[in-house]
């Protein structure tokens, strides 16, 4: 902001393109004026130039937010909630763009009081008059909105007048152009804030804004204590969910298992048990066990069973990792609502719910439990071959006799069949349970593990939080101390918040009640106060007789 007499004339923009691109330092009469870039510009060197503002902001005793005849967005004011938060006092300069040629000159001196009067000036010829007017109205109405009081003086200027008086462009009109310009105006009312005010500001610097500051950080801290603890909640929900979830798939895939099991023995016993005794009812007995696994490995029932069964155990693991995401998804999505962010700085690094409960293939991944199959009835093979001799002893007709053999020896076949079946379901059985049930203590010891984790976290945030409001707490009886100082207009006064001030209940930016256990004083007009504070000021003093307000 070059309202300075004679510094930085040149540098003073038309509006068509950004001329502040960092942020200026100005002194003159001990006024240190900073000029910040322009809200709305584009990014300079990775910073917007919001952030090249703001962060100057917490060095400044007065606030001077700039507006245009021009622009007066809505939008444009929305800037003003951030600077709400700092809890200075609110100055609103407002430029007034006229061209000043020709003729528009003398009569811009002529009339400058009209033009860039406050207050409405009741003159309808004075068509300027009615335009700041309205001006002024629509700037105070946006501002109040987002700095949620109005409690700030608004000055109309006219910088491109003070430009021309200083650069020397108008020799004649110098003086009278400066003067009609009201730059002057401006700095004199920031002189007079700064000398009636200045010690009051320096605090609210110093303490006021501290506070706010630390303020600000414990919040965060209770809102991520609360969300912490609203996530080992879901958490905690969540494993009972994956619990039901794990069951259902479990039950399912062992229902499956067992229908494939069942059907292969069901094959054996339909298909392969009579094509085998066809050719093999007259082997030696003790040969009969090897034929058979010969026979088996031939066929291709045992990879269509170890087929369906890894089928089976495939959508067993995906049934798990399957309720895994989507219990990720729903604790992802509650984190954005109550979490935010699990990092300070924006630009940190990214926390996912939806990663940290997914479970690797270590802990899902099941092997082939079948054993193998070709060897399940290779012990039969003396039992089988002992009544086969005992037919042959009995019957003359070679036909009948061989009909008997393969009878008999496709009987004791599936006979063997059915006990192994039996057998065989029991070892799987036992064999999926042992492994579901391994599966299942790593994934919800992994639910136990991060939901410790989290309870820690918070409880760190919940020990910030309670140190952080000591220390508010005492900026708050420091800064409290210097607020009732600056009241009493007595600035010799040893008030010391350890022993005049008993407490301060603060909501940061809107009200400040403070008790002390000083005797009630003649103390400022609470608009003065509203207007330098920014806050809404309550006291208790203490009376002869009981506490009052004032």
């Amino acid at each position: 902001m070059r309202l300075l007499p004679g510094q930085g004339w040149d540098e003073i923009g038309t509006g068509e393109q950004r001329k502040t691109r960092y942020n200026r330092v100005y002194e003159v009469d001990h006024l240190r004026i900073i000029d910040t870039p322009g809200i709305g510009a584009p990014e300079a060197d990775g910073l917007t130039d919001k952030e090249i503002a703001l962060s100057i902001v917490d060095e400044a005793d007065i606030i001077c937010f700039v507006v245009t005849n021009d622009n007066q967005q809505k939008e444009e004011f929305e800037f003003l909630q951030t600077l709400k938060t700092a809890g200075k006092p609110l100055v609103i300069l407002l430029n007034w763009k006229s061209g000043l040629n020709g003729s528009r000159l003398r009569r811009f001196i002529r009339d400058a009081d009209k033009i860039l009067s406050p207050k409405p000036v009741a003159d309808p010829k004075t068509k300027n008059a009615r335009d700041v007017s309205g001006h002024l109205r629509r700037i105070r109405r946006y501002a109040s909105e987002y700095y949620e009081n109005d409690y700030f003086d608004i000055i109309p200027v006219h910088l491109y007048a003070a430009q021309l008086a200083r650069k020397g462009e108008k020799p004649e009109f110098e003086n009278e152009l400066y003067d009609a310009s009201k730059v002057e105006d401006f700095l004199n009312c920031i002189r007079m804030d700064i000398l009636r005010d200045g010690a009051i500001h320096r605090s609210q610097t110093l303490l006021g804004s501290t506070a706010g500051s630390v303020e600000a950080v414990r919040d965060w801290l209770s809102k991520k204590a609360t969300g912490l603890h609203d996530m080992a909640t879901e958490l905690q929900k969540s494993r009972g969910r994956l619990d039901t979830i794990m069951s259902k798939a479990e039950a399912e895939a062992k229902q499956e298992m067992h229908g494939h099991i069942k059907s292969y023995f069901q094959l054996l016993r339909d298909q392969e048990v009579p094509k085998f005794a066809e050719h093999h009812y007259n082997t030696k007995p003790e040969r009969l066990g090897n034929e058979w696994q010969n026979w088996l490995k031939k066929s291709s029932r045992i990879n269509a069973l170890q087929s369906e069964l890894q089928a089976t155990f495939s959508y067993f693991e995906d049934k798990v990792q399957e309720g895994l995401e989507e219990i990720g998804r729903d604790l992802e999505m509650m984190a954005r609502l109550k979490m935010e962010r699990l990092t300070v700085d924006e630009s940190g690094p990214g926390f996912s719910w939806r990663n940290i409960v997914r479970i690797g293939g270590s802990l899902v991944g099941l092997a082939i439990l079948l054993s193998n199959p070709v060897g399940w009835v290779s012990v039969i093979g003396a039992a089988v071959g002992a009544v086969i001799g005992w037919f042959a002893s009995l019957f003359e007709s070679k036909e009948e006799k061989r009909r008997k053999a393969i009878e008999k020896l496709s009987k004791e076949l599936r006979k063997e069949l059915n006990s192994q079946k039996s057998k065989e379901l029991k070892k799987q059985t036992k064999e999926f349970e042992k492994s579901s049930k391994e599966l299942r203590q790593n994934v919800l010891q992994h639910f136990e593990l991060l939901n410790e984790s989290i309870k820690a976290i918070r409880s760190l945030c919940r020990a910030g939080e309670v140190d952080l409001g000591k220390e508010v707490n005492g900026i708050n009886r420091a800064y409290a101390s210097r607020v009732l100082q600056w009241l009493m207009e007595d600035p010799e006064s040893e008030i010391t918040f350890e022993d005049q001030v008993v407490a301060v209940n603060r909501q940061f930016g809107n009200r400040m009640e403070i008790h002390t256990s000083l005797e009630k004083q003649q103390i400022r007009p609470g608009e003065d106060v509203r207007r330098v504070l920014q806050e809404d000021l309550e006291i208790s003093w203490r009376s002869k007789q009981n506490n009052t307000k004032g």
